[in-house]
Protein backbone atom coordinates (compact mmCIF):
# COMPACT_ATOMS: atom_id res chain seq x y z
CA UNK A 1 0.00 0.00 0.00
CA UNK A 2 1.47 3.45 -1.00
CA UNK A 3 1.40 5.44 2.31
CA UNK A 4 3.22 8.56 1.09
CA UNK A 5 -0.29 10.13 0.15
CA UNK A 6 -1.97 9.03 2.58
CA UNK A 7 -2.87 10.19 6.04
CA UNK A 8 -4.66 9.13 8.53
CA UNK A 9 -6.29 11.03 11.62
CA UNK A 10 -7.18 9.14 14.96
CA UNK A 11 -9.28 9.62 17.46
CA UNK A 12 -12.09 11.95 15.66
CA UNK A 13 -15.36 11.28 17.47
CA UNK A 14 -18.62 11.83 15.79
CA UNK A 15 -21.66 12.11 17.51
CA UNK A 16 -25.11 10.47 15.86
CA UNK A 17 -26.46 13.51 15.11
CA UNK A 18 -23.69 14.76 13.70
CA UNK A 19 -23.17 11.77 11.14
CA UNK A 20 -27.17 12.13 10.38
CA UNK A 21 -27.47 15.90 9.59
CA UNK A 22 -24.26 15.11 7.17
CA UNK A 23 -26.10 12.01 5.89
CA UNK A 24 -29.28 14.05 5.55
CA UNK A 25 -27.66 17.38 3.33
CA UNK A 26 -28.81 17.83 0.11
CA UNK A 27 -26.35 16.03 -1.41
CA UNK A 28 -25.42 13.92 1.18
CA UNK A 29 -22.26 13.88 2.61
CA UNK A 30 -22.09 10.52 3.27
CA UNK A 31 -21.66 8.12 0.75
CA UNK A 32 -21.63 4.48 0.50
CA UNK A 33 -19.66 3.02 -1.90
CA UNK A 34 -21.12 0.00 -3.29
CA UNK A 35 -18.51 -0.80 -5.53
CA UNK A 36 -16.16 -2.14 -3.55
CA UNK A 37 -18.24 -2.99 -0.26
CA UNK A 38 -20.93 -5.25 0.51
CA UNK A 39 -24.37 -4.82 -0.08
CA UNK A 40 -27.21 -3.72 2.69
CA UNK A 41 -27.64 -7.09 4.03
CA UNK A 42 -27.95 -7.09 8.04
CA UNK A 43 -31.62 -8.16 8.76
CA UNK A 44 -34.14 -5.66 11.02
CA UNK A 45 -33.41 -8.27 14.60
CA UNK A 46 -29.70 -7.02 14.33
CA UNK A 47 -30.27 -3.56 13.35
CA UNK A 48 -32.44 -3.57 16.40
CA UNK A 49 -29.64 -4.76 18.51
CA UNK A 50 -27.10 -2.46 17.23
CA UNK A 51 -29.56 0.70 18.49
CA UNK A 52 -30.26 -0.71 21.63
CA UNK A 53 -26.67 -1.21 22.53
CA UNK A 54 -25.79 2.26 21.98
CA UNK A 55 -28.70 3.92 24.07
CA UNK A 56 -27.07 1.38 26.61
CA UNK A 57 -24.09 3.51 25.95
CA UNK A 58 -22.19 -0.15 24.45
CA UNK A 59 -19.09 0.67 22.82
CA UNK A 60 -19.98 -0.27 18.15
CA UNK A 61 -16.09 -0.17 17.43
CA UNK A 62 -14.89 2.41 15.24
CA UNK A 63 -15.94 3.30 11.44
CA UNK A 64 -13.36 4.08 8.86
CA UNK A 65 -14.35 6.91 6.28
CA UNK A 66 -11.90 8.41 3.27
CA UNK A 67 -12.83 12.06 3.27
CA UNK A 68 -13.31 13.28 -0.30
CA UNK A 69 -13.37 17.21 -1.07
CA UNK A 70 -15.72 19.75 0.17
CA UNK A 71 -16.23 18.03 3.47
CA UNK A 72 -17.66 14.58 1.98
CA UNK A 73 -16.71 11.54 3.18
CA UNK A 74 -16.72 7.96 2.12
CA UNK A 75 -17.65 4.94 4.06
CA UNK A 76 -15.13 2.40 4.09
CA UNK A 77 -16.02 0.20 6.98
CA UNK A 78 -18.86 0.23 9.01
CA UNK A 79 -22.00 0.65 6.13
CA UNK A 80 -24.22 -2.02 8.14
CA UNK A 81 -23.71 0.08 11.76
CA UNK A 82 -23.70 3.74 9.82
CA UNK A 83 -26.92 2.70 7.60
CA UNK A 84 -29.02 1.10 10.41
CA UNK A 85 -28.49 3.92 12.32
CA UNK A 86 -29.46 6.36 9.71
CA UNK A 87 -32.93 4.37 9.04
CA UNK A 88 -33.92 4.48 12.59
CA UNK A 89 -33.18 8.03 12.73
CA UNK A 90 -35.30 8.41 9.69
CA UNK A 91 -38.14 6.48 11.74
CA UNK A 92 -37.82 3.36 9.47
CA UNK A 93 -38.13 0.84 11.94
CA UNK A 94 -39.05 0.41 15.42
CA UNK A 95 -37.06 -1.45 18.95
CA UNK A 96 -37.34 -5.06 19.12
CA UNK A 97 -37.61 -7.89 22.03
CA UNK A 98 -33.77 -6.61 23.28
CA UNK A 99 -35.68 -3.24 24.47
CA UNK A 100 -38.24 -4.94 25.74
CA UNK A 101 -36.82 -4.74 29.58
CA UNK A 102 -36.64 -0.69 28.90
CA UNK A 103 -40.23 -0.69 28.02
CA UNK A 104 -39.07 0.16 24.62
CA UNK A 105 -40.44 -2.32 22.46
CA UNK A 106 -41.84 -1.47 19.45
CA UNK A 107 -40.97 2.21 19.86
CA UNK A 108 -39.52 4.41 16.99
CA UNK A 109 -37.48 7.72 16.47
CA UNK A 110 -40.90 9.52 16.97
CA UNK A 111 -42.04 7.70 20.00
CA UNK A 112 -38.14 8.39 22.12
CA UNK A 113 -38.36 12.18 21.31
CA UNK A 114 -41.57 12.71 22.78
CA UNK A 115 -41.69 9.82 25.33
CA UNK A 116 -38.32 8.35 26.22
CA UNK A 117 -36.19 11.72 25.63
CA UNK A 118 -33.89 10.58 28.15
CA UNK A 119 -33.43 7.46 25.68
CA UNK A 120 -33.55 9.29 22.95
CA UNK A 121 -30.66 11.91 23.46
CA UNK A 122 -28.90 9.48 24.61
CA UNK A 123 -28.97 8.29 21.02
CA UNK A 124 -28.86 11.50 19.58
CA UNK A 125 -25.16 12.72 21.09
CA UNK A 126 -24.05 8.80 21.20
CA UNK A 127 -20.02 9.26 20.31
CA UNK A 128 -19.16 7.22 17.62
CA UNK A 129 -15.27 6.82 17.21
CA UNK A 130 -13.83 6.92 13.38
CA UNK A 131 -10.76 6.72 11.69
CA UNK A 132 -10.38 9.19 8.46
CA UNK A 133 -8.31 8.67 5.65
CA UNK A 134 -7.39 11.32 3.33
CA UNK A 135 -5.68 11.62 -0.05
CA UNK A 136 -6.31 8.31 -0.42
CA UNK A 137 -6.01 7.19 -4.26
CA UNK A 138 -8.78 3.98 -5.52
CA UNK A 139 -5.87 1.50 -5.14
CA UNK A 140 -5.35 2.50 -1.36
CA UNK A 141 -8.55 2.34 -0.41
CA UNK A 142 -9.61 -0.99 -1.98
CA UNK A 143 -6.38 -1.98 0.02
CA UNK A 144 -7.06 -0.27 2.93
CA UNK A 145 -11.36 -2.03 2.88
CA UNK A 146 -9.53 -5.27 2.24
CA UNK A 147 -7.27 -5.05 5.56
CA UNK A 148 -9.80 -3.78 7.46
CA UNK A 149 -11.99 -7.18 6.34
CA UNK A 150 -9.26 -9.50 8.17
CA UNK A 151 -11.42 -11.69 10.56
CA UNK A 152 -14.88 -10.31 9.44
CA UNK A 153 -16.49 -13.32 6.84
CA UNK A 154 -16.40 -11.59 3.47
CA UNK A 155 -18.00 -13.76 0.63
CA UNK A 156 -15.23 -14.39 -2.30
CA UNK A 157 -17.63 -12.41 -4.45
CA UNK A 158 -16.94 -9.35 -2.43
CA UNK A 159 -13.08 -10.05 -2.09
CA UNK A 160 -13.14 -10.29 -5.83
CA UNK A 161 -15.46 -6.68 -6.14
CA UNK A 162 -12.59 -5.36 -4.01
CA UNK A 163 -9.89 -6.20 -6.37
CA UNK A 164 -8.82 -3.58 -8.33
CA UNK A 165 -7.47 -3.37 -12.39
CA UNK A 166 -8.42 -4.22 -15.71
CA UNK A 167 -10.05 -7.79 -14.89
CA UNK A 168 -11.99 -6.22 -12.20
CA UNK A 169 -13.24 -3.22 -15.04
CA UNK A 170 -13.90 -5.31 -17.59
CA UNK A 171 -15.83 -7.95 -14.65
CA UNK A 172 -18.22 -4.59 -13.93
CA UNK A 173 -19.08 -3.81 -17.32
CA UNK A 174 -19.62 -7.81 -18.56
CA UNK A 175 -22.54 -7.61 -15.58
CA UNK A 176 -23.99 -4.70 -16.80
CA UNK A 177 -25.16 -6.68 -20.19
CA UNK A 178 -28.84 -6.77 -19.96
CA UNK A 179 -29.42 -10.82 -20.17
CA UNK A 180 -28.21 -10.44 -16.45
CA UNK A 181 -31.58 -8.56 -15.21
CA UNK A 182 -33.63 -11.29 -16.74
CA UNK A 183 -32.19 -14.47 -15.17
CA UNK A 184 -33.95 -15.52 -11.95
CA UNK A 185 -30.53 -16.22 -10.31
CA UNK A 186 -30.41 -13.26 -7.76
CA UNK A 187 -27.41 -10.34 -7.89
CA UNK A 188 -26.77 -10.92 -3.95
CA UNK A 189 -23.82 -9.51 -2.65
CA UNK A 190 -22.22 -9.21 -5.95
CA UNK A 191 -23.29 -13.00 -7.69
CA UNK A 192 -23.69 -11.78 -11.02
CA UNK A 193 -19.95 -10.17 -10.80
CA UNK A 194 -18.68 -13.39 -9.76
CA UNK A 195 -20.30 -15.37 -12.23
CA UNK A 196 -19.10 -13.13 -14.75
CA UNK A 197 -15.80 -12.82 -13.57
CA UNK A 198 -16.18 -17.02 -13.57
CA UNK A 199 -17.11 -17.09 -17.69
CA UNK A 200 -14.09 -14.90 -18.24
CA UNK A 201 -11.94 -17.30 -16.78
CA UNK A 202 -13.35 -20.20 -18.68
CA UNK A 203 -12.77 -18.14 -22.09
CA UNK A 204 -9.29 -17.26 -20.91
CA UNK A 205 -8.44 -20.94 -20.79
CA UNK A 206 -9.08 -21.42 -23.81
CA UNK A 207 -11.77 -23.97 -24.52
CA UNK A 208 -9.98 -25.89 -27.20
CA UNK A 209 -12.23 -27.64 -29.86
CA UNK A 210 -10.22 -30.55 -30.66
CA UNK A 211 -11.60 -34.23 -32.03
CA UNK A 212 -10.71 -35.61 -28.94
CA UNK A 213 -13.41 -33.00 -26.35
CA UNK A 214 -12.84 -29.56 -24.37
CA UNK A 215 -10.23 -28.44 -22.13
CA UNK A 216 -12.01 -26.27 -19.13
CA UNK A 217 -10.48 -25.58 -15.71
CA UNK A 218 -12.09 -24.81 -12.38
CA UNK A 219 -13.39 -21.26 -12.01
CA UNK A 220 -12.81 -21.73 -8.06
CA UNK A 221 -11.56 -18.31 -6.04
CA UNK A 222 -8.06 -18.81 -6.33
CA UNK A 223 -8.31 -19.33 -10.02
CA UNK A 224 -10.51 -15.81 -10.36
CA UNK A 225 -8.01 -14.05 -7.95
CA UNK A 226 -4.82 -15.40 -10.34
CA UNK A 227 -6.68 -13.55 -13.39
CA UNK A 228 -7.72 -10.80 -11.08
CA UNK A 229 -4.16 -10.24 -10.68
CA UNK A 230 -2.02 -11.43 -14.26
CA UNK A 231 -4.42 -9.01 -15.52
CA UNK A 232 -4.72 -5.80 -13.29
CA UNK A 233 -2.50 -3.63 -15.45
CA UNK A 234 -2.94 -5.60 -18.53
CA UNK A 235 -6.22 -5.60 -20.63
CA UNK A 236 -7.45 -8.71 -21.68
CA UNK A 237 -7.54 -9.88 -25.41
CA UNK A 238 -10.20 -8.47 -27.57
CA UNK A 239 -10.50 -12.31 -28.63
CA UNK A 240 -12.15 -13.01 -25.11
CA UNK A 241 -14.22 -9.90 -24.87
CA UNK A 242 -15.98 -10.39 -28.37
CA UNK A 243 -16.96 -14.28 -27.46
CA UNK A 244 -18.19 -13.26 -24.62
CA UNK A 245 -19.72 -9.78 -25.58
CA UNK A 246 -21.61 -11.81 -28.41
CA UNK A 247 -22.42 -14.88 -26.48
CA UNK A 248 -24.71 -13.13 -24.20
CA UNK A 249 -26.31 -11.23 -27.02
CA UNK A 250 -27.51 -14.76 -28.35
CA UNK A 251 -28.39 -15.87 -24.63
CA UNK A 252 -30.49 -12.42 -24.33
CA UNK A 253 -31.85 -12.49 -27.98
CA UNK A 254 -32.58 -16.30 -27.54
CA UNK A 255 -34.14 -16.46 -24.11
CA UNK A 256 -35.45 -13.24 -23.35
CA UNK A 257 -37.67 -12.64 -20.57
CA UNK A 258 -37.55 -17.00 -20.22
CA UNK A 259 -34.02 -15.83 -19.32
CA UNK A 260 -35.96 -16.27 -15.75
CA UNK A 261 -36.64 -19.74 -15.66
CA UNK A 262 -32.61 -19.78 -15.08
CA UNK A 263 -32.97 -19.68 -11.35
CA UNK A 264 -29.48 -21.44 -10.04
CA UNK A 265 -26.08 -20.44 -10.18
CA UNK A 266 -25.11 -23.84 -11.28
CA UNK A 267 -27.30 -23.34 -14.23
CA UNK A 268 -25.60 -20.40 -15.66
CA UNK A 269 -22.27 -21.89 -16.30
CA UNK A 270 -23.13 -24.90 -18.53
CA UNK A 271 -25.89 -22.65 -20.01
CA UNK A 272 -23.36 -19.84 -21.08
CA UNK A 273 -20.76 -23.09 -22.28
CA UNK A 274 -23.39 -24.75 -24.13
CA UNK A 275 -24.18 -21.12 -26.27
CA UNK A 276 -20.30 -20.16 -26.42
CA UNK A 277 -19.48 -23.38 -27.95
CA UNK A 278 -22.45 -23.63 -30.15
CA UNK A 279 -21.29 -20.13 -31.89
CA UNK A 280 -17.70 -21.26 -32.31
CA UNK A 281 -18.58 -24.87 -34.07
CA UNK A 282 -21.43 -24.51 -35.55
CA UNK A 283 -23.23 -22.88 -38.85
CA UNK A 284 -26.76 -20.81 -38.70
CA UNK A 285 -26.84 -21.22 -34.82
CA UNK A 286 -28.34 -17.64 -34.54
CA UNK A 287 -31.45 -18.46 -36.32
CA UNK A 288 -32.03 -21.84 -34.16
CA UNK A 289 -33.01 -18.92 -31.32
CA UNK A 290 -36.35 -20.30 -30.57
CA UNK A 291 -35.08 -23.99 -30.77
CA UNK A 292 -32.55 -23.22 -27.92
CA UNK A 293 -35.13 -21.31 -26.17
CA UNK A 294 -37.34 -24.36 -25.93
CA UNK A 295 -34.39 -26.43 -25.60
CA UNK A 296 -33.87 -24.98 -22.42
CA UNK A 297 -36.86 -24.06 -21.18
CA UNK A 298 -37.52 -28.54 -21.94
CA UNK A 299 -33.89 -29.41 -20.24
CA UNK A 300 -34.28 -27.45 -16.97
CA UNK A 301 -37.40 -28.74 -16.30
CA UNK A 302 -36.25 -32.46 -16.38
CA UNK A 303 -33.07 -31.58 -15.05
CA UNK A 304 -35.35 -29.81 -11.81
CA UNK A 305 -37.69 -32.52 -11.57
CA UNK A 306 -36.32 -35.76 -13.12
CA UNK A 307 -34.97 -39.02 -11.98
CA UNK A 308 -34.19 -40.12 -15.54
CA UNK A 309 -30.23 -40.17 -16.64
CA UNK A 310 -29.03 -38.27 -17.69
CA UNK A 311 -31.16 -35.17 -16.74
CA UNK A 312 -30.63 -36.51 -12.66
CA UNK A 313 -27.31 -37.03 -13.87
CA UNK A 314 -26.50 -33.40 -14.15
CA UNK A 315 -29.09 -32.29 -11.10
CA UNK A 316 -26.22 -34.28 -9.24
CA UNK A 317 -23.39 -33.06 -11.07
CA UNK A 318 -24.60 -29.33 -10.21
CA UNK A 319 -25.04 -30.29 -6.54
CA UNK A 320 -21.81 -31.51 -5.93
CA UNK A 321 -19.60 -28.12 -7.17
CA UNK A 322 -20.46 -25.91 -9.41
CA UNK A 323 -16.79 -24.18 -9.57
CA UNK A 324 -14.69 -27.50 -10.55
CA UNK A 325 -13.49 -28.97 -13.98
CA UNK A 326 -14.97 -31.80 -13.37
CA UNK A 327 -18.22 -30.89 -12.51
CA UNK A 328 -18.12 -28.40 -15.70
CA UNK A 329 -17.43 -30.65 -18.27
CA UNK A 330 -20.26 -33.63 -16.84
CA UNK A 331 -22.68 -30.46 -16.92
CA UNK A 332 -21.51 -29.44 -20.11
CA UNK A 333 -21.40 -32.57 -21.42
CA UNK A 334 -24.73 -33.74 -20.76
CA UNK A 335 -26.24 -30.14 -22.13
CA UNK A 336 -24.34 -30.02 -25.37
CA UNK A 337 -25.45 -33.78 -26.10
CA UNK A 338 -29.15 -33.25 -25.13
CA UNK A 339 -29.01 -29.97 -27.29
CA UNK A 340 -27.48 -31.54 -30.57
CA UNK A 341 -29.97 -34.24 -30.15
CA UNK A 342 -32.60 -31.89 -30.80
CA UNK A 343 -31.71 -30.47 -33.53
CA UNK A 344 -29.69 -32.87 -35.34
CA UNK A 345 -29.76 -31.15 -38.71
CA UNK A 346 -27.39 -28.59 -37.66
CA UNK A 347 -24.23 -28.36 -39.44
CA UNK A 348 -20.35 -27.46 -38.67
CA UNK A 349 -18.89 -24.37 -40.27
CA UNK A 350 -15.75 -26.38 -41.02
CA UNK A 351 -16.81 -29.44 -43.89
CA UNK A 352 -14.85 -32.01 -42.73
CA UNK A 353 -15.59 -35.79 -42.50
CA UNK A 354 -14.80 -36.30 -38.84
CA UNK A 355 -17.80 -35.86 -35.89
CA UNK A 356 -16.84 -33.34 -33.11
CA UNK A 357 -17.10 -33.63 -30.00
CA UNK A 358 -21.20 -32.35 -29.18
CA UNK A 359 -22.10 -34.33 -31.96
CA UNK A 360 -20.84 -37.75 -30.60
CA UNK A 361 -22.26 -36.79 -27.43
CA UNK A 362 -25.83 -36.42 -28.99
CA UNK A 363 -25.39 -39.75 -31.05
CA UNK A 364 -24.51 -41.78 -28.54
CA UNK A 365 -27.55 -40.50 -26.44
CA UNK A 366 -29.82 -40.64 -29.28
CA UNK A 367 -29.34 -44.65 -30.01
CA UNK A 368 -29.14 -45.14 -25.83
CA UNK A 369 -25.93 -46.08 -25.79
CA UNK A 370 -26.77 -48.98 -27.88
CA UNK A 371 -24.87 -50.69 -31.35
CA UNK A 372 -27.14 -49.93 -34.32
CA UNK A 373 -25.66 -52.98 -36.49
CA UNK A 374 -29.18 -54.24 -37.78
CA UNK A 375 -28.33 -57.71 -36.11
CA UNK A 376 -27.99 -56.87 -32.94
CA UNK A 377 -31.42 -55.30 -32.54
CA UNK A 378 -30.31 -52.67 -30.54
CA UNK A 379 -29.28 -54.41 -27.55
CA UNK A 380 -25.66 -54.49 -27.62
CA UNK A 381 -24.39 -51.62 -25.10
CA UNK A 382 -21.22 -49.75 -25.79
CA UNK A 383 -19.51 -47.64 -22.83
CA UNK A 384 -19.39 -43.95 -24.38
CA UNK A 385 -15.72 -43.89 -24.50
CA UNK A 386 -15.68 -47.15 -26.47
CA UNK A 387 -18.43 -46.27 -28.62
CA UNK A 388 -17.66 -45.97 -32.80
CA UNK A 389 -19.47 -43.38 -35.02
CA UNK A 390 -20.80 -43.78 -38.32
CA UNK A 391 -21.85 -41.91 -41.06
CA UNK A 392 -24.84 -43.46 -42.74
CA UNK A 393 -24.71 -41.39 -45.97
CA UNK A 394 -20.99 -41.35 -47.09
CA UNK A 395 -19.23 -38.29 -46.33
CA UNK A 396 -17.49 -39.04 -49.43
CA UNK A 397 -20.82 -39.01 -51.53
CA UNK A 398 -21.80 -36.42 -49.89
CA UNK A 399 -23.08 -37.82 -47.29
CA UNK A 400 -23.19 -34.43 -44.41
CA UNK A 401 -21.48 -34.69 -41.21
CA UNK A 402 -24.76 -33.91 -39.12
CA UNK A 403 -26.33 -35.69 -36.10
CA UNK A 404 -29.06 -37.36 -37.94
CA UNK A 405 -26.59 -38.77 -40.49
CA UNK A 406 -24.70 -40.66 -37.94
CA UNK A 407 -25.31 -44.08 -35.35
CA UNK A 408 -23.49 -45.31 -32.85
CA UNK A 409 -21.69 -48.76 -33.58
CA UNK A 410 -19.68 -51.25 -30.99
CA UNK A 411 -15.80 -51.01 -32.55
CA UNK A 412 -16.57 -54.67 -33.67
CA UNK A 413 -19.33 -54.11 -35.84
CA UNK A 414 -17.39 -50.67 -37.22
CA UNK A 415 -14.30 -52.49 -38.12
CA UNK A 416 -16.89 -54.64 -40.52
CA UNK A 417 -18.10 -51.38 -42.76
CA UNK A 418 -19.08 -50.88 -45.43
CA UNK A 419 -21.96 -52.88 -44.90
CA UNK A 420 -25.42 -51.30 -44.41
CA UNK A 421 -27.67 -50.55 -47.81
CA UNK A 422 -27.78 -47.05 -47.15
CA UNK A 423 -23.93 -46.93 -47.94
CA UNK A 424 -20.93 -46.15 -44.84
CA UNK A 425 -17.69 -45.14 -44.84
Amino acid sequence: MNTQNTVIGRGINFSVEDLFNLYMQQPTRILFNTEYQRSFIWKTPKKQLLIDSMIRDYDINKIFLRQLKDGVYECLDGQQRLRSIFEFMSGSFVLGEYSSNLGLQYKNVSNLKDSYPQFYYKLLYYKIDAVVVYQADEETTSDIFLRLQEGIPLNSPEKLNAMRGIFRKRVVEISQHPLWQSLGVENYRFGHRYICAQIVSLELSNINLPESGIHITDIKFPTLVRNYRLYKAVDLPQKILDEVSETLNFLHSSLGQKAGIIKQKGDVIPIYLLASYLLKRYASVKQKGDKFRGFIEHFLAKAYTSIESPYFDYRYARSRSTESRKSIQEGLRIILGKFLESVPDLQLKDDKRLFDYGQKLAIYYRDGGKCQEPNHNGERAVKSEEAEFHHIKPWHEGGRTTVENRLVLCSACHAKQPKFSTGAD
